[in-house]
């Protein structure tokens, strides 16, 4: 690898393992976060493209380079987050930069 950096496959391998499950427990703590804090559906909205087209793009990088499992792990997490992003629906209420409400809501009853 040059530069005195000596790296063999395993290590490698293990690191970009390591990466890809990273990736996965990140986007499921952000979700997680953001679902505690009762973010705006239109934020939702873009959170799950954004993690839609990551996700995309890793499907396709371990659909070129890699075995079963990790296909069909970043498949099902693609085909969700984009069925996740069809469902939700824009907010009707409009909201400001630091999420407050601007158009009053109707009192619960």
């Amino acid at each position: 690898m040059g530069v005195g950096i000596s790296r063999s496959f395993s290590d490698v391998f293990f690191s970009l393992s390591i990466c890809f499950k990273l990736i996965c427990i990140l986007a499921g703590i952000i979700n997680w976060y953001l679902k505690k804090k009762n973010i705006p559906a239109d934020i939702w909205k873009g959170l799950l493209l954004i993690e839609t087209i990551i996700s995309g793009v890793l499907f396709l990088v371990m659909l070129k380079f890699t075995f079963l499992p990790p296909i069909v792990c970043t498949d099902a997490i693609s085909f969700f987050l984009l069925g996740a992003y069809f469902v939700t629906e824009p907010a009707k209420a409009e909201y400001n930069l630091h999420s407050k409400l601007i158009t009053p809501a109707k009192p619960r009853k």
